[in-house]
């Protein structure tokens, strides 16, 4: 189209205005299986470095614009465990951010979407 024509400009228009979520295109990644036994481990650890890091790794995880449908519970409630118990108040953040991220896939996942 021309760029001076009316129906132009108002193509340009809602283009701009076009949200696109990536969502919608990419294809569902399971992270269980990455979740290694280093990731558990550093869960349980009494140091809250190596929590961090394990959440560390979640969060690179999780980043992922869509979850595979999958079995989280047992990553939610070792999160579920840091948060009410622990006492570093920034791993505790860090597993609130995340659960909530994984918490929300696997429930829309199986609810919204089913």
């Amino acid at each position: 189209c021309l760029p001076a024509t009316p129906a132009c400009k108002l193509l340009l228009l809602w283009l701009t205005e076009l949200q696109i979520d990536s969502y919608e295109f990419a294809e569902p990644k399971d992270i269980i299986p990455e979740l290694k036994k280093d990731f558990w481990d550093g869960l349980a650890a009494a140091k809250w470095s190596e929590r961090k890091a394990a959440l560390t790794t979640l969060k690179e995880l999780a980043a992922y614009p869509r979850l595979a449908n999958g079995d989280y519970a047992d990553v939610n409630r070792e999160l579920k465990k840091i948060i009410t118990k622990g006492s570093n108040i920034n791993v505790s953040d860090w597993g609130v951010g995340r659960g909530l991220v994984v918490m929300e896939a696997v429930f829309c996942g199986q609810v919204c979407w089913a």
